[in-house]
């Protein structure tokens, strides 16, 4: 085994690549697309499948003055602002159901040839100034019976596995 930007190699037992195909199913890393309410500035996602777009720009926070029940004492608190491009706002809760979906995206490796199959969904993420993409593709039947879905980043051609029932309530929610 070449590990990439490497010039050595490893020497591996054949038993190890044999267990973990008969082990596929384990997750591999949780959140992987790193979706995080405080430091995403703007999200897309285009599902390809059901033709939907959803895309939202957080604004800088607005003031907003609350009364307190108890007290009848008035508070100022910040909350976030999303719009779409044209300026429409975003219902905040819409927001934040989507990044907690995409939050939940677990992935797992899965030892099989590259996947090239067609794409279902792409998103991207912009946090702290920089620009992720995400590519997401139709279903695939693994050897082991599973169904999954493959997750790509950017240009790299390595995928990994997202179960099908979390991408399918992904794009439920998309309005």
């Amino acid at each position: 085994m070449k590990q990439e930007r490497t010039g050595y190699f490893y020497q591996i037992a054949t038993s190890t690549f044999h267990s973990r195909k008969n082990r596929q199913g384990n997750i591999f890393a949780n959140n992987p697309l790193k979706a995080d309410e405080k430091k995403i500035s703007e999200i897309e996602i285009r599902d390809l499948v059901n033709k939907k777009k959803f895309y939202a720009l957080k604004k800088a926070p607005e003031e907003t003055e609350a009364k307190d029940e108890n007290t009848d004492e008035e508070t100022k608190k910040k909350e976030d602002i999303w719009e779409t491009p044209k300026g429409e706002v975003v219902e905040l809760t819409k927001v934040r159901d989507i990044i907690n979906k995409i939050k939940s995206i677990a992935v797992e490796a899965v030892l099989q040839p590259e996947v090239s199959v067609e794409d279902a969904m792409v998103i991207r993420i912009v946090r702290e100034g920089e620009s992720a993409e995400y590519t997401i593709s139709r279903d695939l039947k693994l050897d082991t019976g599973k169904e999954c879905q493959f997750l790509r980043v950017g240009g790299n051609t390595q995928s990994y596995c997202v179960s099908k029932s979390t991408i399918v309530s992904l794009q439920n929610i998309l309005p």
